[in-house]
């Protein structure tokens, strides 16, 4: 079994809350995003791997790696690059997850701000 690295620790234990109820609140969203850019300069500085962040993911199940949330879509790629298409296409047609517990992880993906970080935008 993948063990977490323990500088992981935390961020297991913040994200495993938020999924036990159902995801981020609107509020939390900044806080979200933190976390989210701290774990990419834990990679860019090489403290932790890509492979060290895939074990987090994993454990937290669906919201994180499977086919249910857009953020788990891209991250658990079931059909390689060549799905990429259907990623763009649920951002595009702002696709919420059917699932109640999941639905706000799509609101998360789907508000403004963290799309912009990663350099989507919409134009209306």
């Amino acid at each position: 079994m993948d063990l977490l690295k323990p500088i992981l620790v935390n961020y297991f234990k913040y994200f495993q809350a938020m999924v036990e109820r159902g995801g981020p609140l609107s509020n939390e969203y900044n806080e979200l995003l933190s976390k989210y850019s701290e774990l990419n300069a834990f990679v860019r500085d090489k403290i932790v791997t890509r492979e060290d962040l895939l074990v987090m993911w994993k454990k937290l199940g669906k919201a994180f790696y499977s086919k249910d949330t857009v953020q788990a879509f891209a991250l658990y790629k079931p059909y390689g690059y060549a799905g990429d298409f259907e990623v763009m296409d649920r951002i595009y047609t702002e696709w919420i997850s059917p699932d109640p517990m999941l639905e706000k992880w799509d609101k998360f993906f789907m508000h403004k701000a963290p799309l912009k970080q990663f350099g989507i935008e919409f134009h209306t």
